[in-house]
């Protein structure tokens, strides 16, 4: 009694999220004295963590005036069924625990289609002689297109002095930031924010070589203070509000501010692109 629990949605396409949300109502809890702050449940989350082919993207702790809020963030790559495990909420004397729940990952094709597409002609089966040589062939031929491509961009960036896209994680940031803005007129003002921390973790995961998709907002906001060395008191972390608005969006429901995809292009260009050069001709 007093806990509940909701998978939303149940059923996703691959790489999209779902959330799990666990409520603790507090009129429920007995032994603990709810109006000191420093009383909180604990919830073990090491089951989640290591839920089978299903990563944790984010999760956040809320406790309002009546309840105590989780909310994980899960997804998967691959089609099929992936099962959430039961967690344990202590608190005081009493203990509590979720059940079981099961999150589908849809095909992109209906179950029993199996027909092959015009673009997939029937082909016959060559020898095992000729068939050797054709693959040795195309190897060699895709190892020789990729060693002329590489040496291509080398010429051509030193050519220019501009960085190829090899060298500089910002040439891929600004393009997917000009693609935001020209999506944000169209698609949901939550979905803009979901892709904006994917762009900006998927930036910050290439110029740090580090496992941003695994870190909370939070976690992130803090780590990337430390890299970018925002830590005097005259110099606050610039991306803090995007962050604090990204959470409250994600995970509390609220609606972002209308200025949203403008301010978070426009703090993100002035902190990673200013006086960097654009995409080569």
């Amino acid at each position: 009694a007093g806990l509940t629990q909701e998978l939303k949605p149940e059923a996703v396409a691959p790489g999209q999220r779902a959330i799990f949300t666990i409520r603790l109502d507090q009129a429920d809890l007995e032994g603990v004295d709810l109006a000191d702050d420093a009383n909180v449940p604990e919830l073990n989350e090491e089951p989640l963590s290591k839920a089978d082919g299903m990563p944790m993207l984010e999760r956040n702790y809320e406790r309002t005036k009546n309840q105590f809020i989780w909310k994980f963030a899960f997804t998967a790559y691959l089609p099929g069924t992936y099962q959430i495990p039961p967690v344990e909420i202590r608190f005081g004397p009493q203990t509590f625990s979720s059940t079981a729940q099961t999150l589908t990952v849809h095909t992109f094709r209906p179950d029993g289609d199996e027909e092959l597409r015009p673009e997939f002609p029937e082909e016959s089966v060559p020898t095992e002689f000729t068939w050797g040589w054709v693959k040795w062939a195309a190897l060699l031929a895709l190892l020789a297109a990729g060693y002329f491509a590489v040496k291509q961009l080398q010429k051509k960036s030193k050519r220019t002095g501009e960085p190829t896209d090899f060298e500089a994680p910002e040439l891929w940031l600004r393009a997917q930031l000009e693609k935001l803005l020209a999506d944000s007129a169209t698609l949901p003002p939550v979905t803009i924010v979901e892709n904006y921390s994917a762009i900006l973790r998927e930036y910050l995961r290439k110029r740090y070589l580090a496992p941003t998709h695994a870190m909370t907002l939070r976690e992130l906001t803090r780590t990337v203070q430390s890299w970018e060395k925002w830590d005097e008191p005259s110099q606050p972390n610039p991306i803090s509000r995007l962050m604090n608005q990204m959470e409250t969006v994600l995970f509390r429901s609220q609606d972002p501010a209308s200025d949203f995809p403008q301010h978070a292009v426009q703090t993100t260009q002035d902190i990673w692109l200013k006086d960097k050069p654009k995409e080569t001709p």
